[in-house]
């Protein structure tokens, strides 16, 4: 049986996703906290943030700003490093 967890972003208690949805702390900060519903949401927001500021994820500054929204997005508090 999931894990079930409360989605920071819709409040609904829901089964966990089977895995971090990326590496690192800011995967497992969203897995602890993130519906997949939530997430699929995400990726479409991303897609229009990348495509309307002309975001290149290969600038860290760049990766940042895409970062911060996300975590805006999703309610989470602090800032990823």
């Amino acid at each position: 049986m999931a894990k079930m967890i409360t989605c920071s972003r819709t409040g609904k208690v829901v089964p966990q996703m089977e895995k971090p949805p990326m590496r690192g702390k800011i995967g497992q900060e969203i897995w602890e906290n993130v519906s997949q519903e939530a997430w699929d949401e995400w990726t479409r927001r991303e897609v229009m943030l990348i495509n309307e500021y002309g975001l290149n994820l290969a600038d860290p500054e760049d990766r940042k700003v895409l970062y911060e929204n996300m975590r805006e997005f999703f309610n989470l508090p602090g800032k990823d490093k």
